[in-house]
């Protein structure tokens, strides 16, 4: 009797922690880390993914291969019950020439990934690439995880960067933008072998954004599926040494006019605004974007949601928001991802005490529906400072369940390191553990 008794206080104990706890604002138990890639050489998580159909998540990272020879890897993994890896680390693009900047996208119709990424030539010469990678582990040629061999996205005499990309599945077809003489293009990618004349790509590349007097740089892109089309965002140099965030719709299938009205401005206040963020939420019908924004040596990042059924014209659903803007911290370089079935919003940033200190990982939940009137489901939360810094951050999650990924670059002052953090979603009364694995 007295050990059931025992038991029901330590219940009641337990429930009003994780109230206690959830309050304010933690919202996290366990977090396992992984080192993905720690040879001494440079290596950097580049891009994350997810395959609904096979609950596999792929991660994709730069290595130097020495002399500044960036070359891709990628390697899958499971989160359920916990984070596994999923067979050996494969090479996705390692030729002679460096090779970075990757960005993937997902087709569930045809189980297959797309990644895109830059390659650089002799002379300097810059074109966007892409692979198709397996939806499944051993899905690919030969049983292997590669589909076919890399090919050419676009190339010219001029360079072609920062490639983006997202997949329509009502359209099935993926757009990629990326930046060349300083304006935003854009090139269509068919399901794979189904392009033009038994290829990869749709029609030709066209223009998104293209100021003759100041540059566009930075793409993101993402893909709504009510009205389907293609939202791409990008910076906009206003003025000199003042960049906006700007908006363009895209039709979701080729045409000989592509563009769906004229661009809006997203975020155009007096600081420059950068690193712009784009997700889409199912849930909600509703694309979000994240920006980073600086004024006087101080650094913040700040949210919108805009409209997907608004088609013409301007799309914000209210004012932007406050995602993190201390008035002393250093919060920067904004990651997004949506969870299609919950709604749930998430916004990785790096975060810095002060101007100067060691930076750090953040993470901020936002309320799943855009129309509220408070944004903030659960305000920031930093990542516990290790031995080294956490830059340039990613982030994927699963659908509806518990736990979900945040790659990142440690930094210790030489050579990055490639890093994984497994993170629960869900909030509960435990203080926060580490686990490396």
């Amino acid at each position: 009797m007295k050990s059931r008794k025992r038991g029901f206080i330590f219940v009641v104990i337990a429930l009003l922690l994780s109230f206690a706890w959830s309050k304010r604002g933690a919202g996290w138990s366990f977090v396992r880390h992984i080192v993905v890639a720690e040879s001494g050489r440079e290596e950097r998580i580049e891009t994350l993914g997810y395959s609904c159909n096979q609950d596999e998540y792929l991660v994709v990272w730069s290595v130097d291969a020495g002399g500044g020879d960036m070359d891709l890897w990628a390697r899958r993994a499971r989160s359920r019950p916990t984070f596994s890896w999923l067979g050996a680390a494969f090479s996705l693009a390692a030729t002679s020439a460096p090779e970075r900047a990757a960005a993937l996208a997902f087709d569930p119709l045809n189980e297959d990934f797309l990644v895109v990424f830059e390659r650089e030539l002799t002379g300097g010469d810059v074109d966007v690439m892409g692979q198709w990678v397996a939806g499944r582990a051993g899905g690919g040629d030969n049983g292997g995880q590669l589909k076919g061999d890399s090919f050419t996205i676009a190339a010219s005499p001029a360079s072609e960067t920062q490639p983006a990309i997202a997949f329509l599945p009502a359209t099935q077809q993926f757009l990629v933008v990326y930046v060349m003489q300083e304006d935003i293009w854009a090139q269509r990618v068919a399901r794979r072998n189904w392009g033009d004349d038994g290829g990869q790509l749709l029609g030709e590349a066209f223009v998104v954004a293209a100021d003759f007097s100041w540059a566009e740089t930075q793409p993101a892109v993402a893909a709504g599926t009510l009205q389907s089309y293609f939202m791409v965002a990008y910076a906009y140099e206003f003025g000199p040494d003042d960049f906006d965030v700007r908006g363009q719709r895209v039709k979701g299938e080729a045409s000989t006019d592509p563009l769906i009205g004229d661009a809006f401005d997203i975020a155009f206040a007096n600081e420059t605004e950068t690193r712009p963020a784009l997700r889409y939420s199912q849930e909600y019908r509703a694309f979000l974007a994240a920006w980073q924004a600086d004024a006087a040596g101080a650094s913040d990042v700040f949210g919108a949601w805009l409209d997907e059924s608004t088609t013409n014209g301007d799309p914000a659903l209210g004012a932007p928001f406050a995602i993190a803007a201390d008035p002393v911290m250093q919060e920067s370089h904004p990651r997004l991802a949506i969870d299609p079935i919950t709604g749930d919003a998430a916004v990785a940033l790096q975060v810095a005490a002060y101007s100067g200190a060691r930076e750090r990982l953040g993470l901020v939940w936002l309320k799943p529906d855009p129309r509220g009137d408070d944004a903030i489901a659960r305000p920031l939360f930093q990542f516990p400072q290790r031995a080294y810094a956490y830059k340039q951050p990613r982030l994927a999650l699963c659908p509806n369940q518990g736990e979900m990924l945040l790659g990142y670059r440690a930094d210790p002052g030489g050579p990055g390191d490639a890093h994984l953090l497994a993170v629960g979603r869900w909030s509960t009364a435990l203080p926060l553990a580490w686990r490396s694995q």
